[in-house]
């Protein structure tokens, strides 16, 4: 047996699961991905990535420029939509799903 064949041998248990994981990876949105910790939130960039790249059109804030001033001023904001939309969630003690939140924002935030 080759050493390519070892190789394949031992990742075919592998194969569906990463197959599953790819097919909802791309049917995946920013606005339905579910931050929970850092790997996720790094799959989460990478998802933005991809819709400003497929949906331009989506986004208020195309520029670098004008998504980090939007970054920045829905960072002070944030509080006020988590209150407004009564989800308990304190905006000073912040987890991964907060900083997935700011960018959401960011995208549309004028």
């Amino acid at each position: 047996m080759s050493q390519s064949q070892l190789i394949l041998g031992v990742l075919e248990p592998f194969h569906g699961f990463y197959m599953r994981v790819i097919a909802n990876f791309m049917n995946e949105t920013p606005n339905d991905f579910k931050v929970t910790d850092r790997q996720t939130f790094i799959q989460f960039l990478d998802l933005l990535r991809k819709d400003f790249l497929d949906n331009p059109k989506n986004w208020e804030n195309k520029t670098l420029p004008d998504f980090l001033e939007a970054l920045s001023t829905y960072t002070e904001d944030i509080q006020g939509y988590y209150d407004n939309m009564k989800l308990n969630v304190n905006a000073d003690k912040p987890d991964w799903s907060t900083f997935a939140d700011i960018f959401k924002g960011a995208k549309i935030y004028e």
